[in-house]
C-alpha cells in the first residue's frame, strides 16, 4: 500500500537514545501507528447474494483516494449491496457501459466525503474504477465472476479466503505423459495484474482431484504434480500412489495447494504403464492479495 508507507515516512520521529524520551517517542508515534494499523480491514466479508448482486460486510474498511493518501477508520460498520443491473454508486461503474458474460467484476467500496457516503462498485478494472461523480476514495475488495448465462458465481469471502460455494473444475484431460500440460486460471479465479510486480490479484489457489486410471491387472504407480510453470518451479502438490488391480478401473485422488505467479499453471500424470488416465481437478478457494 504505496499510501500507507508515504504516510508512515510522513509521520515518524526521529529516533532518540535518551531513555527518559521514551514516552515522548511513543507519543509522536501515535500519528503514524494509526495510519498503519487503520490500513486493515476488520471482520470483512463479501458474498453472493443472487445471480446480480454481492453483499459487503464489514467492521471496518479504511479507503484511499487517488493519490494513495488513506483516510483510515472512514467506513465503519459497512453494510452494502452491489448490483450489476444499476449504475453508478452500488452498481457497476461508468467504465463499462453493458454488463459483461464471461467476466471478473471487481468489488470496490467507494466514499464520498462531500456528502459522507459509503456506497459499492462493480468493475471490470482491478486498478483504476470508474468513479462516480464526487466519489473520490476507494478500495478494492474483492470480485466476482459474471458467467456465460449473464449469473454471478456463488462464492463466500472472509477476509482474503475466498471459497466457491460450488467448486469449479479447471482441468479435465487424458494422461500427459509426463509432459507438463498448461491450463489458464483466469475463468476460475480473478487473475488481474496487481501493483509494480506484476502479480496475480489471486496468490494460492487450492483445490482436489479425481483421477481414474483405466489398467486392467497388475501393479503400477501413478503421479499427478501441479507447478506454476512448465520447467515444474514452485512444485505445489504431488500424489502419489502404488495400485494393484485385478480388473476394472481404479480411482484415485486427493488435494492440492498451488501459489499463482502467473495467469496460468502446470499439470503433468506419470505412471508406469501403458493405461488410459483421466484427471479431473477443481478450484475450491483461493486468496487475494488485499
Amino acid at each position: 500500500m504505496p499510501g500507507v508507507i508515504a504516510a508512515w515516512d510522513a509521520n515518524k520521529p526521529a529516533g532518540s537514545t535518551d531513555v527518559n524520551t521514551g514516552d515522548d517517542d511513543i507519543r509522536a508515534n501515535n500519528a503514524a501507528l494509526a495510519v498503519m494499523m487503520g490500513a486493515e480491514m476488520l471482520n470483512l466479508v463479501v458474498q453472493w447474494a443472487s445471480v446480480t448482486t454481492v453483499d459487503i460486510d464489514a467492521d471496518r474498511i479504511p479507503l484511499f483516494n487517488t493519490a494513495g493518501t488513506p483516510l483510515c477508520l472512514a467506513a465503519r460498520a459497512v453494510n452494502l449491496t452491489a448490483a450489476i443491473t444499476t449504475d453508478g454508486a452500488n452498481g457497476l461503474d461508468a467504465g463499462a457501459a453493458t454488463e459483461a458474460n464471461s467476466t471478473w467484476y471487481y468489488i470496490w467500496v467507494i466514499y464520498n466525503p462531500t456528502t459522507d457516503v459509503v456506497a459499492a462498485l462493480l468493475s471490470v478494472s482491478a486498478t483504476s474504477p470508474t468513479m462516480p461523480a464526487d466519489y473520490t476514495f476507494k478500495r478494492l475488495v474483492g470480485a466476482v465472476y459474471n458467467n456465460s448465462s449473464g449469473d454471478f458465481w456463488d462464492f463466500i469471502q472472509h477476509g482474503n479466503k475466498v471459497t466457491h460455494v460450488t467448486p469449479r473444475e479447471f482441468i479435465s484431460a487424458g494422461r500427459s505423459d509426463a509432459a507438463w500440460t498448461e491450463v489458464a486460471l483466469g475463468p476460475y479465479v480473478p487473475m488481474a495484474t496487481m501493483g509494480t510486480l506484476a502479480l496475480p490479484f489471486t496468490k494460492h489457489i487450492d483445490g482436489y482431484i479425481e483421477m481414474t486410471h483405466n489398467q486392467a491387472s497388475g501393479s503400477y504407480a501413478i503421479t499427478w504434480e501441479i507447478a506454476a510453470n512448465s520447467g515444474g518451479n514452485y512444485l505445489g502438490t504431488k500424489i502419489s500412489a502404488l495400485l494393484l488391480s485385478s480388473s476394472g478401473a481404479v480411482n484415485i485422488g486427493g488435494a492440492f495447494e498451488q501459489m499463482t505467479y502467473q495467469s496460468s499453471v502446470w499439470y503433468r500424470t506419470t505412471d508406469g504403464a501403458p493405461a488410459t488416465i483421466s484427471v479431473d481437478a477443481y478450484v475450491q478457494g483461493y486468496e487475494l492479495r488485499i
